[in-house]
């Protein structure tokens, strides 16, 4: 499995995501908390049950399969999502450059992650780390190019340049584009790429909360994602939008096919759930 995932010359891809391990009857168990869950006991529409939330990093193989490699996992809750995945992704840096010393040199990898993650923090958390992100955004945020400026300009230098909002059909032109001819799951694929931009950061909350000095400006390159149908042959009701940062550019084909490849470690969830039992145990303590 590690070789069907890890191909020699091919650059690695793991994806990121987190899973629930319900125990909404064991109310006297510690660390507790609402966890995302379709079977709700609520009205159906919350989906959310009490129980403990893990996390796991999986190998993605290069060809389409259902069949993941786990390498890490760890328990998160609502207040400790970001630094875990942080550390999750510093700590398989670390395994990843060992075996590139003892194997030849690895391309940097690319960490996927879904809707939920906060790009920009994670972005900033892990400056300096040699490995791309690739995090799927909600729809509508809003980022900016770099402001324009010529000589002799006078007064404050701007921070934010011409706006780009995450909708169909955003202004300004994109920098580069893609297309794709009738792909066999998706039809007909446009990519368009905004690279080098920014959004803006706020003082007052989450990661940047009591931030020491100036705010950063955190760059990367917003992908939008455009298929003629879904693989059920359903219409996409709207964009998909993707947010890329690393040490290098990457092909857009390489950037949307990476997080299509993230859907896998859902296969592997259902088969630990389903088949081995890896929620089954009743356990009274989350450790």
């Amino acid at each position: 499995m590690t070789e069907a995932c890890l191909p020699r010359g091919a650059r690695p891809r793991f994806a990121i995501d987190a899973t629930p391990y319900p125990r909404p009857d064991a109310e006297c168990s510690p660390g507790r908390w609402h966890v995302h869950h379709d079977a709700c006991r609520c009205d159906g529409t919350c989906k959310t049950i009490p129980g403990w939330e893990y996390q796991f990093v999986a190998a993605l193989g290069q060809l389409r399969s259902a069949w993941t490699a786990l390498v890490d996992v760890a328990r998160t809750t609502h207040g400790t999502r970001l630094a875990v995945t942080a550390e999750q992704i510093r700590a398989l840096i670390g395994r990843l450059q060992t075996a590139g010393q003892a194997a030849g040199a690895l391309p940097a990898p690319v960490a996927v992650l879904d809707a939920g993650y906060p790009a920009t923090a994670l972005t900033t958390a892990l400056t300096g780390m040699n490995v791309h992100l690739v995090v799927r955004l909600p729809a509508k945020n809003v980022y900016y190019r770099d402001p324009l400026t010529w000589p002799g300009k006078v007064g404050r230098p701007g921070k934010f340049g011409q706006r780009i909002k995450c909708v169909d059909d955003p202004q300004p032109e994109p920098d580069e584009e893609l297309l794709l001819p009738d792909t066999s799951r998706y039809g007909t694929v446009r990519l368009a790429c905004w690279r080098h931009v920014h959004p803006k950061v706020h003082g007052d909350r989450t990661y940047f909360a009591g931030w020491d000095g100036d705010l950063p400006i955190i760059k990367g390159n917003l992908v939008r994602v455009q298929v003629e149908h879904l693989p059920d042959g359903r219409t996409p009701p709207t964009s998909m939008w993707l947010w890329h940062a690393g040490p290098t550019i990457l092909a857009l084909d390489e950037v949307w096919r990476a997080y299509l490849a993230r859907f896998d470690e859902e296969h592997t969830f259902k088969f630990g759930k389903g088949t081995l039992g890896l929620i089954a145990a009743k356990l009274r303590t989350p450790e």
